[in-house]
């Protein structure tokens, strides 16, 4: 189990256009930072399990194994990603892997 506070991050603070040259057409989006670090994300919370097994050969062994990380399938914010449409700012929130099985195995010689 791990549980997290939110990661601190920067809001913006507000936004301009840029045209770099002026006898260019399109101008650039940009976002201008607010105060450093000052906002945080969600709580991150994660459940994951594991299960192993174990057979020893007289000079190797094998372990298969089968793994679920966020088994409760928590929908962790991994980033906020900001994109202008028609004048107005839009904040799309990103998240981390939803429930993810895995099977493997390990082999020691």
């Amino acid at each position: 189990m791990i549980y997290t506070t939110g990661q601190p991050i920067t809001l913006p603070g507000s936004s301009y256009f840029t045209n770099t040259l002026p006898d260019r057409e399109t101008t650039e989006f940009e976002i201008y930072p607010a105060e450093i670090n000052n906002f945080r994300l969600p709580p991150y919370a994660r459940l994951d399990i594991s299960l192993t097994y174990e057979k020893h050969f007289r000079s190797w062994s094998i372990f298969p194994y089968v793994q679920i990380f966020n088994v409760g399938n928590r929908k962790n914010v991994w980033f906020l990603d900001y994109e202008l449409h028609n004048f107005v700012q839009r904040t799309d929130v990103k998240t981390m892997f939803p429930i993810l099985p895995t099977i493997g195995v390990n082999f020691n010689f």
